[in-house]
């Protein structure tokens, strides 16, 4: 059995331009998630600190959970820096 009379394709090449560009996305979207954590974690553990200060509970409500889904959801909903 030959292989002159494939019909297989070749694989591109390996382009280091393209995979650089691929790695700086890759990266901004790492940041954008981490600072997104961070904003989440910031909506959850600020409104908890100003209960003891303020009594009031009406914080909670709102923030406890726009924080929580801020943590823990794996889409990009805020967005820092252009991609």
């Amino acid at each position: 059995m030959t292989h002159v009379n494939s019909t297989a394709k070749k694989l591109p090449s390996y382009d280091t331009e393209r995979s650089g560009k691929i790695t700086l996305v890759n990266l901004a979207h790492r940041r954008n998630m981490f600072k997104q954590k961070l904003y989440g974690a910031a909506a959850v553990v600020v409104p908890t600190a100003s209960v003891l200060f303020a009594e009031d509970v009406e914080l909670l409500l709102l923030f406890i959970p726009v924080g929580l889904f801020l943590v823990f959801t794996k889409r990009s909903i805020l967005t820092f820096e252009q991609e």
